[in-house]
């Protein structure tokens, strides 16, 4: 009897820390598409007031199968790579990408002041706020 195995790829972004400071995005992408398909590479580097480099770090976006992913993080996380000790982790979501429903609705109104969050300034002098009114 023959049995179909179903490959699940997913995509991953990936935190690589630990960089030297002479990685270049080549690089990443050579090392990284062994276990899967590099579709993006960030690199950064930090710099002192003085402009030397003191942290080199990067993300990765990767289309990978489980058993790839976990090939990888066994291979690469915390092996020496040219003058550092790489550091793999999934990445956490920034905030600015966050989905807008987690942040409290808010109401967004203009009046003769312009665009605002919560009131608007009537014609006739009253203020009114979120359904109050002040005289």
């Amino acid at each position: 009897m023959k049995y179909n195995r179903i490959v699940v790829i997913t995509m991953k972004r990936l935190y690589i820390g630990g960089l030297s400071h002479t990685i270049t995005q080549k690089d990443l992408r050579d090392r990284f598409g062994k276990f899967g398909d590099v579709q993006d590479v960030e690199l950064r580097t930090r710099r002192d007031d003085e402009g030397v480099p003191y942290k080199t770090f990067g993300y990765i976006n990767l289309e990978i199968t489980d058993d790839g992913f976990k090939k990888c993080m066994t291979v690469l996380n915390k092996s020496k790579w040219k003058g550092g000790t790489i550091q793999i982790e999934q990445a956490k979501e920034s905030f600015l990408e966050q989905p807008v429903t987690q942040f409290p609705p808010q109401r967004q109104t203009s009046g003769i002041l312009g665009e605002g969050w919560g009131g608007e300034l009537s014609h006739e002098g009253s203020c009114s706020w979120d359904g109050g009114t002040w005289p």
